[in-house]
């Protein structure tokens, strides 16, 4: 152990305290882990440093107890604006780390994830979509579409490239035999990513008065240091895979009907710490890819409107390619100034 040259006599380790017991419970204490992830996403935003911001023990408020809990890491990075300069992009990762000698467990499906990454921060997260030959009515038909299914995030290759999972598990050792429990990762991964996904996205829901939008794509993550085993059922029989990155997905209840029931999917990503680099570089492949099709469409995302283009029959784009501002830019400009004017009396 080194010794600052500032260092009084007195602060030393007491009788029966030795430096290799000591600093064998800090590396078990899994903060090293939770700074060399921090280090690894960083990296990634050396060149934009200026807009990067770390925060590690970020604090949330517990939605059920009220409580202030602490995550081990925010991460978040800001790109340039677009929308005429109305939307400000943001890369958010909600990081908790774990480390175990013994595997997770991951059970694979084909299962729906929901929106990944969620995008929050919007003035609305539904478009109202009117056809181009209502537009002189004086009640054109408007139909609903998410923001996230209009810039086709669904079919995105960052959406479609890992593996799903419907559960997760840690392997513990008990009697000598090796078993797995779902607990100890819901209540140390799952639940406080969800509540600190929760907690942040409420704190960034714009106010009506607002005029200048921090959109933001959220990946709530969990990097770990232990084996990853995925299992996938083959006519009856469980096989292996070890495998770096894994979406886990959890349904949770919603009092509104959402789709085809009353339930909410939320997803995490469970990245190996030895893959974490990797993952972040696509995580800001897809976070450009995303705000390259909202710049094409900003002016719908803070109104909430858009028309569809006439031309739309045949092309077999995604949605967005067809979608067109319900008003002209200096419309538009007009729009926000007044909007602008009155927010600021």
């Amino acid at each position: 152990m080194e010794i600052s040259p500032e260092n009084p006599q007195e602060n030393q380790l007491g009788a029966g305290v030795k430096e290799e017991d000591l600093l064998k419970a800090v590396t078990a204490s899994g903060y090293p882990l939770q700074s060399v992830a921090v280090d690894s996403i960083a990296s990634k935003f050396v060149p934009d440093q200026r807009s990067l911001l770390v925060q590690e023990e970020w604090s949330y408020i517990d939605e059920d107890t009220g409580e202030f809990r602490n995550l081990d890491a925010y991460i978040d990075h800001e790109y340039d604006h677009i929308g005429q300069d109305y939307i400000r992009p943001h890369l958010t990762m909600l990081v908790e780390c774990k480390q175990s000698e013994l595997p997770f467990v991951f059970f694979l499906r084909q299962a729906p994830c929901g929106d990944f990454p969620r995008l929050i921060g919007m003035p609305h997260q539904e478009l109202g979509i009117r056809f181009a030959d209502d537009a002189t009515t004086d009640a054109p038909i408007t139909i609903g579409m998410r923001l996230s299914h209009a810039l086709g995030l669904s079919g995105m290759p960052f959406s479609l490239e890992p593996p799903r999972a419907i559960a997760m598990s840690k392997a513990v050792r008990k009697s000598g035999k090796i078993e797995l429990t779902g607990e100890e990762t819901f209540r140390g991964i799952a639940l406080p990513l969800m509540k600190a996904f929760k907690h942040f996205s409420r704190v960034c829901q714009p106010k009506p008065k607002h005029c200048y939008y921090d959109v933001r794509a959220v990946f709530p993550v969990a990097v770990v240091r232990a084996p990853m085993i995925g299992v996938h059922v083959i006519d009856g029989e469980p096989k292996m895979t070890a495998l770096p990155w894994v979406r886990v997905v959890r349904v949770e209840p919603s009092t509104e009907r959402l789709g085809s029931g009353y339930s909410e999917l939320y997803a995490m990503d469970v990245v190996h710490q030895a893959y974490l680099s990797t993952y972040t570089e696509k995580a800001q492949e897809a976070c450009q890819e995303i705000f390259r099709r909202m710049e094409l469409i900003s002016i719908p995302v803070i109104t909430g409107i858009a028309m569809l283009a006439e031309d739309r029959e045949g092309s077999g784009g995604l949605p967005y390619e067809s979608l067109r501002p319900h008003v002209t830019d200096e419309e538009f400009t007009v729009w926000m100034r007044k909007k602008l004017r009155a927010a600021h009396g």
